[in-house]
């Protein structure tokens, strides 16, 4: 009686292993992109880090609290007051 439960174990893991046989999906293919044949120019246009770095960027969230917490870091925040 034993050797039978064996066998069915044993065909249980055979058909197990061959239900997970298949398990990669199809082949990729990567998509057909139109590529850029040239890219625009502005022209010369520099532009400084002070321009482009609000210093203040938090405020832009418009939260009073917000504003107050990092007035408050700041001014209790010795490395914080040299940065600034």
């Amino acid at each position: 009686m034993s050797l039978n439960i064996y066998r069915l174990l044993f065909v249980s893991v055979l058909i197990f292993m061959g239900g997970c046989a298949q398990l990669a999906g199809p082949k990729y293919e990567s998509p057909n992109a139109a590529g850029k044949a040239s890219w625009s120019s502005s022209g010369s246009a520099s532009v400084s880090p002070s321009e482009t770095i609000n210093q203040d960027w938090w405020k832009n969230f418009g939260d009073e609290d917000l504003n107050e917490l990092i007035e408050k870091a700041i001014s209790q925040n010795l490395d914080l007051k040299i940065l600034t």
